[in-house]
């Protein structure tokens, strides 16, 4: 919601974080694209001026950053 973006936009994603936590959403990753809207995924450090959080899953943590695409 603080992006600014609407449901239906579609998206780039930025995963990094936690070896782990990354492992595991790395196994996922087609059905990760298919629920966002991603139009591509990167597991890197997301680029400036993306929307980016903190995102605390189990004992780990990664940095999820999207922006419009297009």
């Amino acid at each position: 919601k603080s992006s600014g973006l609407a449901v239906e936009d579609r998206i780039e994603l930025w995963i990094s974080g936690d070896a782990g936590v990354s492992d595991a959403l790395r196994a996922h990753e087609g059905l990760i694209v298919r629920e966002v809207l991603a139009t591509s995924t990167s597991f890197e450090a997301p680029p400036e001026g993306a929307a980016v959080d903190e995102v605390a899953l189990g004992d780990g943590s990664v940095r999820v950053g999207l922006r419009k695409s297009g």
